[in-house]
């Protein structure tokens, strides 16, 4: 018999790579799940590779999408949130189901920067010398000349990696990667989630704020909360494989 589960396709946030789904991945595909991480051009792998802005890392998911068997579960996390918002509308065809991990939601017109935060978590920048809104809350950066941004390893590992051991902590960190500083003012023209079912999942010990548009949890068809930090696929890839499994399951099995 042909499995005829939906496809997962799965969006990192800010200064992290596909890297920061592996263990989610090895969950899932033990399983029986097709899955694709897709790297994003404005938080390149290398310091050599061009950087690329918001539009470039919506044209890289929606290619991703375009060459799928079978509408997908398409999951973004943090900034990737914003990425998957403007990548899936249309609504597109590929897509069954919106998951946003942890992530940020905007509306048509919307910036990552202009999302007032909301809940727990470190208060915005205002215009601090460096400090700036990444990832929902004030992050200690250096800014390169290249337009890029590096995240401080001390700021990333009380804000992203806070619940992580310290092994843990200590590869992620040297696996942390420059972003483009433009994405964050970088609007979506349209808001998928208002197109296509979205599940929201919640990390319930995430220092970093919300950003959510108003409206976007009347919206959704179901809030998850994680017993994680801002990185639940890295802390409990267990927790997150799962969820994404109950997602794919559902979008298959008749109402």
């Amino acid at each position: 018999m042909v499995d005829q589960r939906p496809p997962i396709v799965l969006v990192a946030g800010g200064y992290l790579g596909p890297w920061i789904w592996d263990e989610v991945v090895a969950h899932l595909t033990a399983g029986g799940h097709e899955v694709t991480t897709v790297p994003l051009p404005s938080i390149p792998a290398d310091d050599v590779a061009e950087v690329g802005d918001l539009h470039d890392d919506v044209a890289a998911v929606r290619a991703v999408l375009d060459g799928l068997r079978a509408p997908a579960v398409l999951c973004g996390h943090s900034y990737g949130g914003v990425v998957i918002t403007q990548a899936a509308a249309g609504p597109h065809p590929q897509v069954a189901h919106l998951v946003y991990l942890a992530a940020a939601a905007p509306d048509a017109g919307q910036a990552l920067a202009e999302l007032a935060p909301s809940g727990a978590g470190h208060e915005p920048a205002e215009a601090r010398t460096g400090q700036s809104a990444d990832e929902g809350g004030v992050e200690q950066v250096t800014t390169g000349g290249d337009g890029t941004r590096r995240l401080d390893p001390a700021s990333a590992a009380t804000s992203l990696f806070a619940d992580a051991g310290p092994d843990a902590t200590a590869l992620a960190l040297s696996r942390l990667q420059r972003m483009n500083l433009e994405v964050h003012d970088q609007p979506v023209t349209v808001a998928a989630w208002r197109e296509i079912a979205a599940t929201y999942v919640r990390a319930t010990d995430d220092p970093l704020p919300e950003r959510l548009a108003p409206g976007f949890l009347d919206t959704v068809v179901a809030i998850e909360e994680l017993p994680a930090g801002h990185c639940p696929q890295l802390t409990r890839p267990d927790l997150v494989a799962d969820l994404l499994d109950r997602c794919a399951t559902a979008v298959t099995t008749p109402a």
